[in-house]
């Protein structure tokens, strides 16, 4: 009779915090080199897109980037310099950044600024997303 009521109990538990699943961007560096990543996301106060970065990945890690309840279309770049060159990640979307500073930049698809990159597209969804930076 107990485990029943239990068992009842743990059930609705875990349905109601499904409803509150939070989203993260995990971003997998499988280089042997540092990646600096920016991603770009709808804000829905500001209706525009905003522009973040950089975050620092080391190599063969996981940076995991909280998103809150953000789920949608969000955009992302990677950028790793070497003594010969720079390489980076991205296609598609061109967004501001700032080459030299951590940024955060409101309408960064439309504004006029001194650097822009191309950005890949990844949909998001409620819970633990992945993208990874290969050679």
């Amino acid at each position: 009779m107990i485990i029943k009521p239990l068992s009842l109990l743990i059930l609705i538990l875990l349905v109601s915090s499904s409803s509150f699943a939070q989203s993260s961007l995990n971003m997998y560096n499988n280089t042997d080199k540092d990646v600096y990543s920016a991603i770009a996301t709808w804000d829905d106060e500001n209706m525009c897109w905003t522009s973040r970065g950089w975050f620092k990945i080391s190599p063969y890690t996981e940076k995991a980037l909280p998103l809150g309840d953000y789920s949608g279309k969000v955009y992302i770049h990677g950028e790793q310099n070497t003594t010969w060159n720079t390489y980076t990640w991205g296609k598609g979307f061109s967004i501001c950044v700032d080459p030299d500073n951590s940024f955060e930049i409101r309408n960064a698809d439309k504004i006029s600024c001194k650097k822009r990159a191309s950005f890949s597209e990844l949909n998001i969804r409620k819970g633990k997303n992945k993208w990874t930076f290969n050679p």
